[in-house]
C-alpha cells in the first residue's frame, strides 16, 4: 500500500524518536508529534495534525513494513535498527503529491504563455516568487470557458489599466460596470477577477472588493479604458482579504465567526490531516467523535465543506448556523422520500 505526503511526514517523525532508542507511550508520542508536526503545513498552507487513532494506525504500518516495534509493549520502541527506505514502496506518491501543485500552477501559466507570446520562465518565476500579488491558485482546470480572457485580465493587472466589463448571471441577465482589475484567483476549477467595480463606489462612496467570475464575463468584452485614471490596489491587502475565509465569496464588512463542528467516524482523521481552513482547531477528543472550532467567514463555500462530511458532521454552535443545517437536513431526508 502506498502513502501519501502527510502520512510521510508523520511515519518520518515517528521513525526519528524510535531509531534514538526512545520508549514512548501514546501520550508521549502524542505530546511529541504535535509540536513537530504544527510546523509542518499541508499543500494548502494548513498545519498538520494527528489524532490518537492516527498514530496507532501509523504504529500499525510501520509493523506492517516491518518496524521492530514490540506488539503488546506499553511502550513503542525499536528492538533492533530499522532502516525508514523499507516504509517507501515504488508506488508511493509522497514525492508526486509534492510536486503536483507546483505542475498545476506551471500548466496554467504556460497556457497564459502561449496565448500572450511572452516568457514562461520569467512567469515562472513570479508565480514562485510569494511576493506575487496578481494570481492565486486553488486547483486549475483546464479548457475552461473564456480562460482566453485570463492573459487580457492579468496584462490589465500588471499595467493597472481601466476596463468596462459585461457581466452575465446565471439568471442569463447582462450588466455592464467600470472596473479596476487587482488579483486573479482559482477556486475550485474556477477563475475569477477582484477588483474595484466603480458601480459599487457610486452607489455607496466606499471603496470595497468585487469579484467577477471570468466564465461569466461576455465574449465581447473586456473594453480598454485608457482615458480613465486607475484606482490602485494600495488601499486592499489581498492576503488578509483571504485569510479569514474558505473560497472567495464574502459579504461587504462580513466578519469571521466561531464556529464548532462535531465531526464522526472517518471523517475526524481527513480534517486533522487536511484542514478546511487554517482557524480549524481541534477543541475535544472522544472515542466517538471530536470537536474542531473554526473562526472563519460563515460562506457558501464553508458549508459546503461541512456538507460533504455528510452525517460525519453535525454543528453545534452558532445556534443559527445549527437551525440553518438542521433545515437543509430536513429538506434533504424530504426529497429521498418522495
Amino acid at each position: 500500500m502506498s502513502i501519501n505526503k502527510l502520512q510521510f511526514e508523520r511515519l518520518n517523525i515517528i521513525h526519528d524518536l524510535l531509531q534514538k532508542d526512545g520508549r514512548y507511550s501514546v501520550d508521549e508520542l502524542l505530546a511529541e508529534l504535535k509540536p513537530k508536526l504544527s510546523t509542518l503545513k499541508d499543500g494548502e498552507g494548513y498545519e498538520i495534525g494527528i489524532s490518537r487513532r492516527t498514530l496507532i494506525s501509523d504504529i500499525k504500518y510501520l509493523r506492517s513494513k516491518g518496524a521492530p516495534i514490540p506488539e503488546r509493549a506499553k511502550k513503542y520502541y525499536y528492538t533492533n535498527p530499522f532502516s525508514f527506505l523499507k516504509v517507501l514502496g515504488t508506488n508511493d506518491t509522497a514525492l508526486l503529491d509534492e510536486l503536483k501543485g507546483i505542475v498545476i500552477k506551471l500548466q496554467a501559466f504556460n497556457k497564459i504563455n502561449r496565448l500572450m507570446n511572452i516568457n514562461f520562465d520569467a512567469i515562472a518565476l513570479r508565480v514562485s516568487d510569494p511576493s506575487s500579488k496578481n494570481v492565486m491558485f486553488d486547483n486549475p482546470t483546464e479548457n475552461l470557458e473564456n480562460d482566453d480572457l485570463l492573459p487580457k485580465f492579468l496584462n490589465y493587472i500588471q499595467n493597472q489599466q481601466v476596463i468596462a466589463i459585461k457581466y452575465r448571471d446565471f439568471q442569463n441577465q447582462t450588466f455592464e460596470d467600470i472596473f479596476h482589475p487587482y488579483l486573479l484567483k482559482e477556486y475550485n476549477g474556477r477563475w475569477y477577477v477582484f477588483g474595484l467595480s466603480e458601480k459599487k463606489y457610486e452607489e455607496t462612496g466606499i471603496k470595497q472588493i468585487y469579484q467577477y467570475p471570468i466564465d461569466r464575463i461576455r465574449s465581447d468584452s473586456p473594453i480598454l479604458k485608457p482615458k480613465l485614471s486607475y484606482f490602485k490596489s494600495d488601499w486592499w491587502d489581498s492576503e488578509k482579504h483571504f485569510s479569514d475565509m474558505v473560497g472567495v465569496t464574502k459579504k461587504e464588512g462580513q466578519k469571521p465567526e466561531q464556529i464548532v463542528i462535531r465531526v464522526y467516524g472517518n471523517s475526524v482523521d481527513y480534517l486533522l490531516t487536511k484542514k478546511i481552513h487554517q482557524s480549524q482547531n481541534q477543541i475535544l477528543e472522544e472515542d466517538e467523535y471530536t470537536d474542531f472550532e473554526f473562526f472563519v467567514i460563515d460562506n457558501y463555500e464553508f458549508r459546503s465543506k461541512i456538507l460533504a462530511l455528510g452525517s460525519n458532521a453535525e454543528v453545534l454552535e452558532p445556534s443559527e448556523l445549527r437551525k440553518s443545517f438542521a433545515e437543509i437536513t430536513a429538506k434533504m431526508r424530504e426529497r429521498y422520500l418522495e
